[in-house]
């Protein structure tokens, strides 16, 4: 099976020749565009899903990706996006500083080309997230390294992404249900029954019975709930060239190295709370025991719909087609299950 996570920034590769020789065959100004694609394959989210037979799997898997291939299958969204050449800087090796477009959403990028490597930054330092004009969290994307110069079996290199927001402080009035004080309650009762005037004998008779309860009344707590969320992408996971196939682009064959590799990707939501209530502590943290059983209870539920692993991630597979000098000419996606999830290529 085979997974690509697409970005909106193309994956652009250069070769490094000799000094006086350009690295790349861009030029300023230079567009190109891509078309994309992707597909959402509703039944793999069904919990059905979990209790298909392997081979039942395999039938619904086939189908799907057929429906693609003869276009049967109406994609989730289809359209495309463009990258601009804004600048290339041979000083040292070459750099090349892009735009990539998609509608209305624009990102920057940059990648860099020297001693026969390349180096591919979809962004450039650290993006900060900002909501209201208020910084709630940062991104780091991981360089992407690729030597211009490949062959059959060879393993690249794998880079993470890490997002993180600043931690979100939520004051919150949770209701508390505390006894407020007793009331005494009197009956009347016949037959046997232990008479507390004459030493709690047994006796049969009329009695007077008087019991105590307790009575409740909720009150407001004051809770200081604080949430931090952050995801983990490793990318290039088991990265390798598994061969070297021609593809056309625009009606020109090229030499492309098909490149396979594995995307791991992870969020975790760290949640805590702040309280001089102990009792309602104590009950806070019942509740939390249980909701991490339920967590627990839907990760195998997860496992067995193939939508993470036991490490918790969710696992994705690429294959990109490679063009020395030229970049990632087509890119395809598919789902740990095998479906086909998204399709990118150069027009």
């Amino acid at each position: 099976m085979k997974r690509v996570i697409l970005s909106l920034t193309v994956v652009v590769a250069f070769a490094f020749v000799t000094k006086g020789q350009k690295c790349t065959i861009y030029e300023k100004g230079q567009q190109l565009e891509y078309s994309y694609k992707s597909y959402f394959p509703a039944i793999a989210w069904d919990q059905k899903w979990a209790k298909y037979k392997p081979k039942d799997k395999q039938i619904e898997v086939d189908k799907f990706n057929k429906a693609i291939e003869e276009k049967t299958q109406s994609p989730q969204y289809a359209g495309g996006y463009k990258v601009t050449i804004n600048d290339i800087d041979t000083t040292f090796g070459e750099r090349i500083l892009l735009t990539s477009e998609m509608g209305a959403y624009k990102s920057e990028s940059m990648m860099a080309c020297k001693s026969d490597t390349m180096y591919i930054l979809r962004t450039i330092g650290v993006k900060w997230s900002v909501t209201n004009k208020d910084t709630t969290g940062w991104a780091v994307n991981g360089v992407q390294k690729i030597p211009n110069v490949l062959h059959i079996g060879d393993v690249l290199q794998p880079y993470q992404d890490i997002t993180v927001t600043f931690p979100v402080t939520e004051n919150l009035v949770e209701k508390k249900r505390v006894v407020s004080g007793f009331k005494i309650k009197t009956t009347t009762e016949n037959g046997l029954n232990f008479d507390s005037n004459d030493g709690n004998k047994l006796k049969s008779g009329q009695w007077k019975v008087t019991t105590s309860e307790a009575t409740f009344k909720n009150i407001d707590v004051n809770v200081k709930k604080t949430t931090k969320v952050s995801s983990l992408i490793i990318n290039y996971f088991n990265a390798h060239v598994i061969g070297q196939e021609t593809i056309t682009v625009n009606g020109k064959p090229y030499s492309a190295y098909v490149i396979e590799s594995e995307t791991w990707k992870k969020t975790s939501i760290d949640i805590k709370y702040e309280e001089e209530n102990t009792i309602w502590q104590g009950e806070q943290k019942k509740k939390m025991k249980m909701e991490s059983k339920i967590n627990k209870m839907a990760g195998k539920t997860l496992n067995s719909m193939n939508l993470q692993n036991e490490q918790g991630y969710n696992v994705s597979y690429i294959t990109e087609w490679f063009v020395p000098r030229f970049g990632v000419v087509k890119l395809v996606t598919h789902d740990a299950n095998g479906f086909l999830t998204a399709l990118s290529e150069l027009k």
